[in-house]
């Protein structure tokens, strides 16, 4: 068996293979900050690319710049998100990264149990 630290609590088990947690509680709340930092990072990211695209339709004159160059710019925020989310999913202390990282976002994700 291999010592390792749980990527969740923190605390080291002995890993067999599989998850890189160490209990069922701590899988779950796993699952649970994926799902959260999914919502508060990735989600909006995508819901605000969609609705300035339709802004831009309705009056494209008034941003000064054509519409492919309008949706490069709406991608890169989009993609900003999503390696974000990933760095999260890679962190090796996803509590702390969420509190340094997503401070802004740290109760909406972290929630009660923190």
């Amino acid at each position: 068996m291999v010592q390792r630290t749980c990527k969740v609590c923190q605390l080291p088990f002995d890993f067999r293979g599989g998850s890189p947690m160490c209990s069922d509680a701590c899988l779950s709340r796993w699952e649970q900050l994926r799902a959260n930092v999914y919502r508060a990072i990735v989600v909006p990211a995508r819901k605000d690319f969609d609705t300035a695209v339709e802004e831009f339709d309705k009056d494209p004159e008034s941003y000064n710049m054509s519409k492919r160059e309008f949706k490069l710019q709406l991608t890169a925020r989009l993609n900003e998100a999503r390696e974000l989310h990933s760095r999260f999913l890679e962190s090796s202390h996803p509590i702390e990264f969420v509190q340094n990282e997503l401070s802004e976002h740290a109760d909406e994700i972290l929630g009660e149990a923190q």
